[in-house]
């Protein structure tokens, strides 16, 4: 027979002025857990600074399209690039396609420009073309980050880099505000050069996590060449077949 004692888990403590919980021996009853809040500084969200409050000089601009309202992890860290490479005098604005519900500011955006005619849903290569570069000519941006993918940044930032002859570095895996370098010869040496105009961002290259965040003031800007349907489907260039979506209770369950 096992005449060991249990021990109450719930017996009565204390909490000391380090937040430590200590147990209170020889008293009946169980503990009251209601006004427990450990006051310790690790528990305490620690509010971040803003990045700058000067009056911007300059612009850098980050373009990249959401995904059901955010931005993947991928084009944080394309965001992340442009903010640490901010100085005080440099604004970083975010020009995202698609619907936006998240918090710029958070991701070290100071501007927000959101076009939520266009997203991944919509194929209209022409048309954000057109919109990148109205944006470029509005803000005069000194470098241009995008995300390196195969969800559309990546076509798009190629387009515009040969459509305005920019310089471009695509599969970036190394920067700062001096240089860029990229993998060549099988991962095996790096080719590298200046900070170019469009820079392509190769996934996990940065940390997105800042220590500030930005002003993320959201800023009303609409592109005249949009007036609810694509524009270079009318001109024939490029159609739209679109999306055909079926109800999921429709379909047998190794198709749904």
């Amino acid at each position: 027979m096992n005449t060991l004692k249990r021990i109450d888990p719930r017996r009565p403590f204390m909490i000391t002025a380090e937040g430590l919980k200590r147990i209170t021996l020889g008293v009946a009853g169980a503990a009251d857990l209601s006004g427990f809040s450990a006051p310790g500084p690790a528990h305490r969200e620690q509010s971040k600074p803003r990045r700058t409050t000067a009056t911007p000089q300059r612009v850098m601009l980050v373009a990249a399209h959401t995904d059901r309202g955010a931005l993947d992890d991928h084009a944080r860290q394309a965001l992340a690039a442009a903010a640490l490479l901010a100085d005080a005098q440099t604004e970083v604005v975010l020009l995202v396609f698609g619907e936006f519900t998240g918090d710029a500011a958070a991701s070290g955006a100071d501007k927000l420009i959101e076009l939520s005619m266009f997203d991944r849903r919509r194929f209209a290569p022409l048309d954000e073309l057109n919109a990148l570069a109205a944006c470029v000519a509005a803000y005069a941006p000194v470098h241009v980050f995008m995300p390196d993918n195969a969800t559309g940044d990546g076509d798009l930032g190629r387009r515009y880099a040969a459509a305005v002859n920019a310089s471009v570095a695509t599969h970036v895996v190394e920067i700062d505000a001096a240089h860029v370098a990229t993998y060549v010869q099988a991962h095996r040496a790096f080719a590298v050069c200046g900070l170019p105009e469009v820079v392509l961002l190769a996934p996990n290259a940065v940390d997105p996590k800042l220590p500030f965040v930005g002003a993320g003031e959201r800023v009303v800007w609409r592109f005249d060449g949009f007036d609810g349907e694509p524009v270079s489907s009318a001109g024939g260039a490029v159609r739209d077949l679109g999306i055909e979506e079926t109800d999921a209770a429709g379909l047998a369950l190794e198709e749904a």
